[in-house]
């Protein structure tokens, strides 16, 4: 087994070596379908910049409309059906851009690009 430190909730969360095989998410296709066309769309149109990271992405957007809201809507709707997805939000000034990372274990890139179109 691997463990990592999860600094957010101050606990240590174990991680299959395999969990890259087990990456899926629960929704059905036609539930995927209608959860891109609305609000992984609608989230992605906002994003001014992608980085690639060892074990994700980051997306930087810009501050003000309703993005804070949508991202919390896009989190919480994520976590439910792909509970392998590290989501980590920073928000700082009211001005200031926000970030975005999704990350996880080996394999989640290929799942972010495929499954969720980001």
């Amino acid at each position: 087994m691997v463990y990592r430190m999860d600094n957010y909730f101050n606990k240590i969360v174990r991680l299959a070596e395999n969990s890259h095989q087990q990456m899926s998410c629960t929704l059905t296709d036609v539930a995927l379908r209608e959860r891109k066309a609305h609000l992984l769309d609608t989230v992605q149109q906002k994003v001014l910049e992608k980085i690639e990271l060892e074990n994700g992405y980051a997306y930087r957007f810009e501050s003000g409309g309703q993005i804070l809201e949508q991202l919390m809507e896009l989190i919480r709707a994520e976590r439910a059906c792909c509970s392998f997805l590290i989501f980590t939000l920073s928000v700082s000034g009211p001005t200031d851009d926000l970030w975005l990372n999704l990350t996880g274990a080996e394999g989640v890139k290929s799942f972010i690009t495929r499954e969720l179109g980001f």
